[in-house]
């Protein structure tokens, strides 16, 4: 279920990026729909999500080779996995492609070949370490959220368009019941996606943007 929804929620981030880094870089030129205009959009967007991509696996690759050849000492090995996942978010940031892709593919090679190349300290350390980040994060993330909506002045804000965008939003995501179902027949019985984790992973995306409004219905579909 965690790599369900957290994998969604990535792939989704990462899309959004790529696609608003790819719209911005045709800001400012004349729009006009011509089949040279669509084609070139479409290759930017290709280059920018399999160039991050690229070079997230490369990069995880590059440490996976040099720690099968050289023995390290455990803050070696930590220092050398910190470096190459930031390289990974710099390098693609600065070739302004989409550095949040780079590094989820980045960390998804080195969980099948940089981690057993690791001494057994280095990752019974690393996997602690890179978790109690990840929930620093999130609880600063979703504390921070919680906080600043009560320290807006809504008068200012426009309600039918914030309630036009969360429709938007839960319209554009119920996809996911549909192609679960889809995808159901294709796993096996003790794999398949029930309906309620299905509506988890509906709600999942929107409540990484409206944390305190939807929070409360995530928990009561994991009370049922």
């Amino acid at each position: 279920m965690n790599a369900l929804v957290f994998g969604e929620c990535i792939l989704n981030d990462g899309v959004a990026i790529i696609l608003y880094n790819t719209l911005v870089s045709f800001y400012g030129q004349p729009l006009v729909w011509t089949s040279q205009f669509i084609f070139s959009i479409i290759g930017q967007f290709l280059l920018n999500t399999f160039g991050s991509l690229a070079i997230g696996v490369i990069l995880a690759l590059i440490a996976s080779k040099v720690t099968q050849k050289i023995d390290m000492f455990l803050v070696i090995e930590l220092i050398l996995v910190l470096l190459c996942a930031m390289l990974s978010y710099l390098l693609t940031d600065f070739l302004e492609l989409s550095g949040v892709t780079a590094i989820f593919f980045f960390g998804s090679a080195a969980k099948h070949y940089l981690w057993f190349n690791l001494s057994k300290p280095a990752r019974e350390f690393t996997d602690t370490f890179f978790r109690t980040l990840k929930d620093l994060a999130e609880i600063s993330i979703f504390t921070l959220l919680g906080v600043q909506i009560f320290m807006f002045d809504w008068k200012y804000y426009n309600w039918p368009m914030i309630g036009m965008t969360i429709f938007a939003c839960l319209a554009s995501r119920f996809f996911i019941v549909p192609f679960s179902i889809i995808l159901n027949y294709f796993r096996t019985p003790e794999n398949k996606i029930s309906f309620k984790m299905q509506l988890i992973m509906w709600f999942a995306w929107s409540s990484c943007l409206f944390t305190c409004s939807w929070n409360p219905i995530i928990s009561i579909l994991f009370a049922f």
